[in-house]
């Protein structure tokens, strides 16, 4: 006879084994289950990562092609302009989209003086210094008239004059006497403000084209410098031997190179207004010369759509320089001084030690307002010693 509790251990392990037996069985289902799902995510990643992959190819492939640049817009605007007539004042449709700023160049208009300054010059013995000029600076025009821009010849170069000024309500009657006396004075529809200068500047070298057609060398020179004439007519008096190099388009100066646009600061300049990181090559505005091709070509090119700026330097000599395709050059090896704290009396030090410096900035430029006698000491010590060897009085 059976032990009645061996026979309950007996049946209490087989139901220990089969219990055991389906928790093994109930894993093994699970663990497949999970498996499955594991190999369905990963067939959804790879179909997606196909999918991704062939719409990148196919994007890539049609992908349009880039916007052209600010210069290629430039170059290639100049040159389908080159095929038509450039002595027309006609503006293009301006497909680019251009600001209309540049069409405020042709609404300029000019108050001349009765007498025109460059009537009975020489145009291949004559330099015509322009000059940007503030309304109310009637004692700098003064200053500069007895000084650096007095009408004399120096190496057979004849010196001739012109103001450029804007309106001043307050100066209008001063400006028509200095007309009517010394006939150097033009007067332009813009008010004196700086966001402008600009179109006053570019308004000082198209003067020349208008009334002084046929000169073959224009100066444009701001009026807080001392400028060195002799030296500047040195230069010209080689250049004139070059019959032909009036008619190529060149603008000497100093020219700097790879310099940003500024977007924050006083010379702030919108992406609206020009869009480039990089300024093409520019030069200063206080002095830089133009042969006749070179004018021209400026006051041409100013009629067609591109970018115009405020900050009158890196837009006349660097923007609309290279949008009318003018060469640029270097001074040989004449110097400046572009400076706030070397600049005003000690001008006449750094004259009479380096006798090739053209330009050193008057205490104008730094803000004192009177200094006309200061003009005129500068120019006694850079005069003195050039005035035997170098000067012919007229």
């Amino acid at each position: 006879m059976q032990n009645p509790d061996l026979i309950s251990t007996n049946k209490n392990n087989s139901n220990s084994i089969k219990h055991v037996t389906t928790k093994i069985y109930r894993r093994s289902n699970y663990l497949n289950v999970q498996s499955s799902k594991l190999i369905v995510v990963d067939y959804l990643k790879l179909v997606a990562i196909f999918v991704l992959l062939i719409a990148s190819i196919i994007l890539y492939k049609y992908e349009p092609s880039p916007p052209p640049t600010l210069n290629e817009i430039i170059v290639n605007q100049t040159l389908n302009n080159q095929s038509q007539n450039h002595e027309t004042d006609e503006v293009d449709d301006n497909p680019y989209g251009f600001h209309p700023f540049y069409k405020v160049h042709k609404r300029i208009q000019y108050k001349n003086p009765n007498i025109n300054p460059c009537n009975g010059i020489d145009p291949k013995k004559t330099l015509l210094i322009a000059i940007l000029s503030r309304a109310s600076n009637v004692h700098i025009r003064e200053a500069i008239r007895s000084t650096w821009g007095a009408s004399r010849t120096y190496n057979g170069i004849d010196i001739r004059l012109t103001f450029i000024v804007g309106v001043d309500d307050g100066m209008l009657k001063q400006i028509e006497l200095e007309q009517a006396i010394y006939h150097d004075v033009v007067q332009i529809n813009l008010p004196e403000n700086y966001p402008i200068v600009s179109y006053k500047e570019l308004a000082t070298l198209c003067w020349s084209k208008y009334y002084c057609s046929n000169i073959q060398y224009v100066f444009k020179a701001d009026e807080d410098i001392h400028l060195n004439t002799p030296l500047l007519t040195r230069i010209i008096a080689e250049l004139m031997r070059n019959e032909s190099l009036p008619q190529i388009p060149i603008m000497y100066g100093w020219f700097r190179h790879k310099s940003r646009v500024d977007r924050h600061g006083r010379y702030l300049i919108t992406e609206e207004e020009y869009p480039g990181f990089y300024y093409p090559p520019y030069t200063f505005g206080i002095g830089y010369l133009l042969t006749q091709a070179g004018r021209d070509n400026l006051c041409t090119g100013a009629q067609r759509p591109h970018p115009v700026t405020r900050v009158g330097d890196a837009y006349i000599t660097g923007i609309l320089r290279d949008h009318a395709m003018v060469q640029y050059a270097r001074f040989a090896d004449m110097h400046y001084i572009y400076s706030t704290t070397f600049n005003g009396l000690h001008c006449h030090e750094y004259f009479i030690y380096d006798p090739k410096l053209l330009i050193c900035m008057s205490s104008l430029h730094s803000g004192t307002n009177d200094v006309a006698d200061e003009y005129v000491l500068v120019w006694s010590a850079l005069y003195k010693d050039k005035d035997n060897e170098h000067v012919d009085q007229e």
